[in-house]
């Protein structure tokens, strides 16, 4: 065996192998819990804490669930990456409703200020609780973040 080749071959499967794992996407979900355990929620700033994202996130989705509809208004939650709103219309729970994915108005990126939707590696992340039902609260509020690692 011709040990130059053999060498050759291994580190061209090599490199054919580290260049496939640099071009996979990885998905992510962040679940924030955002309060409210089997109490009414509360209109705060930074009721959640992302000190340091890990890596950088092409956000794809957002997606807000509480189990006890609030009602008399809706619940309304910004996003905040080191210090500005990701949002331009923030995302929102509907009175009577338990999802956002059902809002009225749906939320939209500010993808001026965060291009293709992307929070960069080492932001901080927070999140407001705007508002809240008037009526009923709200209780047991979740925030889903789905995107994909650039």
């Amino acid at each position: 065996i011709d040990e130059s080749k053999l060498d050759a071959s291994v580190n061209a499967s090599l490199d054919l192998a580290d260049s496939a794992l640099q071009s996979q996407t990885f998905n992510e979900s962040i679940i924030i819990y955002l309060g409210g355990l089997d109490t009414d929620i509360a209109a705060t700033t930074k009721a959640a804490i992302i000190p340091y994202l890990p890596y950088n996130l092409e956000v794809s989705e957002l997606v807000l669930e509480v189990d006890t509809a609030p009602t008399g208004s809706n619940i309304e939650v910004d996003i905040n990456v080191d210090g500005t709103s990701f949002l331009t219309t923030i995302i929102s729970i509907d009175a009577t409703e338990t999802s956002s994915t059902t809002a009225a108005t749906a939320y939209a990126i500010d993808t001026t200020t965060f291009p293709n939707s992307r929070i960069p590696k080492g932001s901080t992340v927070t999140v407001d609780i705007d508002q809240v039902g008037s009526t009923v609260a709200g209780q047991n509020l979740v925030l889903v973040i789905n995107g994909v690692r650039y």
